[in-house]
């Protein structure tokens, strides 16, 4: 569905923005939010939420394998503004924090 292309490639480029809203992508394509909302959802089985918070999340495990980078930067780089809940979010989805995951990779758990 070309929504769909239009609004996936959106995120992909401005997951980083904190603000990022489907009311935002939806004023650009001309559409309702709560239509585009609906769609997304029927196309995707995704909320449009769980879809932005799975690109941050896939965003921040790529990030996090650079140990220059601190946890804050990394949360900034995907787009939140608060490394506690940044680290919530991703403990929420991981089930382990941003340091767990960075020690297991240095004990090479994760290759």
């Amino acid at each position: 569905d070309l929504y769909m292309e239009k609004v996936t490639a959106y995120v992909a480029e401005h997951y980083a923005r904190p603000d990022l809203s489907i009311a935002e992508i939806a004023a650009r394509l001309y559409l309702s939010p709560n239509y585009l909302r609906q769609l997304f959802r029927q196309q995707s089985g995704e909320s449009f939420v769980e879809y932005v918070t799975r690109v941050r999340m896939e965003a921040a495990l790529d990030l996090l394998k650079d140990p220059s980078l601190k946890i804050q930067d990394v949360a900034e780089r995907v787009g939140y503004e608060e490394q506690r809940y940044f680290s919530t979010c991703f403990k929420k989805y991981y089930q382990m924090t941003p340091t767990e995951y960075r020690e297991a990779l240095a004990n090479g758990i994760f290759s």
